[in-house]
């Protein structure tokens, strides 16, 4: 019986060193938290469209991944900066149909790169539960594939140069506890420099091609 009690002693002399190891931690004050997040990328509007329009994308949906620093000063309103990447693939095999199923397409895949910064607010709804919207601008970063149409005869290449432009981003979500899942609206119009190669022939255009993406994201906060 003498050590039933020796070991239940034990055991509350464990359980509540945890508990004042926890109280201290969630007394602690950090100044910034960093917010690690990923998941699906959905194209939106012109962005996603393949129809045969000038500015269709043929944006497929991909993924998406980044992190990003929330600074803590106030309880239900913060400062936060977010560095985003967003892949999405080209849809070729919608292209190729429209244009003839003797031409090859080969395509490669959008890289984004967003860099926003803004305002976040929060309310509690329970203890370590909380809603959340925010509301960023920044820059995009916008990459395009570039694209090789082929036949048995020939071939043209479509390259397309690096485009950067004001970026808009809106948010909402939950937080529970260190973790978070939100939907992101990202979207920017960057132009961009198209050359085009028929041989010994070569073109350049300027276009201007929209990017909308809705993020499904699960994040957390270390």
């Amino acid at each position: 019986m003498k050590s039933v009690n020796n070991v239940f002693l034990v055991l509350s002399l464990i359980i509540l060193h945890v508990n004042v190891i926890n109280a201290q931690y969630e007394r602690e004050d950090k100044e910034y938290l960093i917010n690690i997040f990923s998941g699906l990328s959905i194209p939106m509007g012109d962005f996603g469209t393949s129809k045969q329009e000038k500015e269709a994308g043929y944006a497929l949906v991909g993924f998406s991944a980044g992190f990003g620093f929330i600074h803590t000063a106030q309880q239900h309103f913060n400062w936060i900066v977010d560095f985003y990447m967003s892949f999405n693939t080209y849809n070729e095999e919608v292209l190729q149909v429209q244009i003839g199923n003797f031409v090859n397409v080969d395509a490669g895949t959008y890289v984004k790169s967003w860099i926003l910064t803004g305002v976040r607010g929060g309310a509690d709804i329970a203890q370590s539960v909380k809603l959340f919207g925010f509301a960023e601008v920044g820059l995009l970063f916008s990459s395009v594939p570039d694209i090789t149409y082929s036949t048995s005869d020939e071939s043209i290449e479509q390259t397309t140069n690096m485009g950067i432009a004001p970026a808009l981003g809106l948010g909402a979500g939950i937080s529970i506890n260190t973790f978070s899942i939100s939907i992101r609206y990202l979207s920017g119009k960057a132009e961009h420099e198209q050359t085009t190669k028929i041989g010994n022939s070569t073109s350049t255009t300027d276009l201007k091609l929209p990017v909308a993406i809705l993020q499904l994201i699960l994040a957390i906060n270390l």
